[in-house]
This record gives C-alpha cells, sequence and structure tokens, in this order.
C-alpha cells in the first residue's frame, strides 16, 4: 500500500539535491512498503534515489553535508554546556573530529564533535553527578514525611535480610523464647507483644499495619500524588 504522494516537481531544488526523475511507486530500502521515488543529483555529482517524503526534509544532500559537518572543525573556546573547545584532539574517519574541552570545574576531556554539537555532552560528568545528587535529595526529602520513611512503610513485602520470621515487623526475642511484633512509625517504635507462633505474631503485626499506616498513606497518596505513583511503580518493579 502506498504512502500519500508529495507533490514533488522534476527540476526543483531541494537544499543540494535537484530531482531528475520519477522512479514511480517502488519498495524502498528493502521493505515491502511501496514509496514515491524519486531520482536525485547532488551539488556534489552524486546521485541518490529517495522517497518524495524525504527530500529537503531528512535527507538534504546524498551525505555530503553530514560528513562536512561532522568533518568541518569547531572554532576554539566554543562553548557547548560546561565545556569550551580548546582545540581538535584527532580525526576518525567516518566520524568526525574528536576534541579537547575544558569543563567549567576544571577538568579535562576529549568528545566527539557531533555530541558536542547534539548536546549530548555538557560536562566532565558533574553536571551528571550534580542533578543525581539533587534528584536524590529531592526523592529522600519526598519520601520522608513526620519521621516515616514512605516506601518502606507501603511495601510491608520486604524483609530485612537478618530476619528469621519471614515477617517484616516480626523477630525472634532470645530472652522471651518467643516471637515479638513490634512496628515504627512516625519516629516511634511500639511493641505489640510476645508469641510463641509466628501466625499470631504477624496478624499483630498487621492489624497495627492497617490501624498505622492505612489513613497515613491514604493522606500521602492525596497530598503526594506523583511521589505515590513512583513509590508504587518502584514496588511494582521489586515485587511483580
Amino acid at each position: 500500500m502506498g504512502t500519500k504522494h508529495r507533490k514533488i516537481e522534476i527540476g526543483q531544488t531541494y537544499g543540494r539535491l535537484t530531482v531528475r526523475e520519477y522512479l514511480g511507486l517502488i519498495p524502498y530500502n528493502g521493505t515491502n512498503r511501496n514509496r514515491h521515488m524519486y531520482r536525485c543529483e547532488c551539488s556534489c555529482g552524486n546521485f541518490i534515489d529517495l522517497p518524495g517524503t524525504y527530500i529537503g526534509r531528512a535527507w538534504k544532500s546524498c551525505g555530503c553535508l553530514q560528513k562536512e559537518s561532522r568533518e568541518k572543525p569547531i572554532p576554539t573556546g566554543t562553548r557547548f554546556g560546561r565545556l569550551t573547545v580548546i582545540e581538535p584532539h584527532d580525526l576518525i574517519p567516518g566520524r568526525g573530529y574528536r576534541y579537547k574541552c575544558q569543563c567549567d570545574c576544571g577538568n579535562i576531556i576529549i568528545s566527539r564533535g557531533d555530541m558536542l554539537r547534539r548536546g549530548e555532552v555538557q560536562s566532565c560528568g558533574c553536571l551528571h553527578d550534580e542533578l543525581f545528587r539533587e534528584n536524590s535529595k529531592i526523592a529522600y526529602k519526598n519520601s520522608f514525611v513526620d519521621g516515616t520513611n514512605v516506601p518502606r512503610i507501603a511495601s510491608t513485602q520486604t524483609v530485612q535480610r537478618n530476619n528469621t520470621s519471614g515477617v517484616t515487623g516480626v523477630t525472634w526475642h532470645k530472652g522471651t523464647g518467643k516471637w515479638r511484633a513490634s512496628i515504627s512509625f512516625k519516629g516511634k517504635s511500639y511493641s505489640l507483644g510476645y508469641y510463641t507462633e509466628i501466625p499470631l505474631a504477624a496478624k499483630a503485626r498487621k492489624t497495627a499495619e492497617d490501624e498505622l499506616f492505612g489513613d497515613f498513606l491514604k493522606w500521602y497518596a492525596e497530598e503526594y500524588p506523583e511521589n505515590w505513583k513512583r513509590i508504587q511503580k518502584r514496588q511494582q518493579k521489586k515485587h511483580p
């Protein structure tokens, strides 16, 4: 099935490409999808066959324009984010120049010119580290409310490695020879009693969770909906 035909004038120039011939509705690039194809002559002398929808848009030359752009040196002193170009470092065939750059923090790095131009590299790595630390601080701040670690109480399925009961908040108490149920909330710890069997201690823990965590988590979800969504997604990944 063909695509909607964009009107292309024979003899018209688009960028460096001049349309010379309409080739018909034929498959393009080894696919089964038919395209309205045209033969174009580039100003460098090369010929290339392209779909009409690409001419002057995705393609403005036979490829020589991109090559020239890669191999055209970036002037010394040009800034990209926190990086200042000091000098060309070397030329990689097919990839273009790599440049020695100095970051505002003082570090020196080597980066490809095309990555600098596209904004893929904007620092020596310090910008990424700063953003990561800042985002971590925000995440930490939003995760703790009234002394409560929201992600932790939102998932009672996560059990500490040294827990021998397999139930969060239920631990073996050597002094009494029983299972102790406990819970922490808003910076305070509460003992829920001692039990001869794990299921009894687990039931006490579950009752306390419902009473203490239920309304709080409901409030948090309404007050911080975006944070709650992120917490829920993380829990789903941990416990699919």
